[in-house]
């Protein structure tokens, strides 16, 4: 293999010097980034900026060569949009990865999240283009390489003069790198959105998570599926198979990985259909147990909004005078917990009497001693000799509002 070594790093050094000699250092990102993120960026920092950085140094005192892969600008940019635009799960590792990489100077932190989506590697191309050229055009550079690449090792390698430069050149690296990165994620997130939203229906009786073996990570992704629905207090049957098994029906909601999107759209034609990327990731799922518990209780809402008009209001007060309203704080966890237990959809709170404009659609309860004490214009009004009373309740959520018309 030494021939192919010896040929790589000829090659390298010429390639290096053709970009110096012809000022266009900022373009060699299009070369380096990509082999940064494959884990080859120790070989082209130690073995081929560092070199010819050193020699630089030793005419000059300083070496813009050290800055190429050292600069954490790039991978701050791509890191900081994963932190804003990314899931939820890529947002933790993030927030760590950010302090690991601009104090620790591991830059290899950043490079599993470009590999999430390599349309993100435009982001740090371009970041590190942005930055050489502010490089370039300060003038500036480092005494001796930074190693490893914190922001802390660089500034200490930065002559005193050129502080103000290199700080400029990683800020601006690390802004358009975020402003490229977060674009491209936006995109991938509206995109991913579209293709998991769900035509309607009237119903899913059965979930079948399918995978191309119908084992393995379906039967995972099966179980992570099972227990965000108990957690949602969602009730559906959940079963993993094989998508070339999966037998078309209307009410049956197909779970499939990307790849296999279109194989299932052919195999189910009539059934509902969610894509994720990853059986395994429990987040994917999110969207989706919203969408089931949107739908089964729209059913429940509409017929508790139903219930609750017959009785000819939707909001119940308990009015009370100065500060003295403990009976009917009490009085109001009473009254919620009877309309829930009857599924009323009712507004139930409390409300200071003295100034207030009185809703003529809402029923007012008040004890016999306020009642005798202050005048109530014509709204529905309840009086009650006991605000913890049950039955005078019962009687309002059965009857209606007919109830207090009869009392008065």
């Amino acid at each position: 293999m030494a021939p192919l070594f010896n040929w790589f790093s000829l090659g390298s050094y010429q390639l290096v010097d053709y970009f110096v000699r012809q000022n266009v250092l900022p373009f060699i990102h299009i070369i380096v980034e990509p082999l940064k993120v494959l884990f080859f960026n120790n070989i082209v920092n130690h073995g081929l900026f560092t070199p010819l950085g050193i020699e630089a140094a030793a005419v000059n005192g300083q070496s813009v060569l050290f800055l190429i892969e050292a600069n954490p600008g790039p991978g701050l940019g791509v890191l900081a949009a994963y932190l804003f635009f990314g899931s939820k799960r890529n947002r933790t590792n993030a927030a760590a990865s950010i302090f690991v990489q601009a104090i620790g100077g591991i830059h290899e932190v950043y490079f599993p999240f470009v590999l999430l989506d390599p349309w993100v590697l435009l982001g740090p191309i371009v970041g590190g283009f942005s930055g050489t050229l502010i490089f370039q055009f300060l003038g500036v550079g480092l005494r001796a390489p930074a190693s490893p690449g914190s922001i802390l090792a660089i500034l200490l390698n930065t002559p005193a003069s050129m502080i103000l430069g290199v700080l400029a050149g990683i800020v601006v690296s690390t802004v358009v790198s975020f402003v490229i990165a977060s674009v491209l994620l936006k995109r991938k997130t509206n995109t991913e959105n579209e293709e998991r939203k769900m035509p309607k229906m009237k119903k899913v009786t059965e979930i079948v998570v399918a995978c191309d073996a119908g084992m393995g990570s379906s039967a995972i992704g099966a179980s992570i599926l099972k227990k965000e629905l108990e957690e949602a207090q969602l009730t559906f049957p959940v079963r993993y198979q094989s998508i070339y098994r999966v037998t078309d029906d209307p009410a049956l909601l197909v779970i499939t990985q990307r790849e296999l999107a279109a194989i299932a759209q052919k195999q189910t034609p009539h059934a509902q259909h969610y894509v994720l990327d990853n059986f395994l990731a429990a987040d994917e799922y999110a969207p989706l147990i919203q969408e089931l518990q949107r739908r089964e209780q729209d059913p429940q809402q509409s017929l508790q909004i139903e219930a609750a008009n017959s009785l000819g209001f939707s909001t119940i007060i308990f009015l009370y005078t100065g500060k003295k309203r403990g009976s009917q704080t009490m009085a109001v966890e009473i009254l919620r917990k009877m309309a829930r237990q009857q599924t009323l959809s009712l507004t139930v709170k409390k409300m200071a009497y003295e100034g207030q404009a009185l809703d003529p659609t809402a029923v007012y309860i008040l004890p016999k001693e306020l009642a005798e004490k202050c005048p109530i214009p014509d709204v529905p009004l309840l009086v009650v000799d006991d605000l913890l009373t049950t039955d005078a309740y019962r009687q309002l959520l059965t009857e209606g509002v007919d109830y207090v018309f009869d009392q008065s």
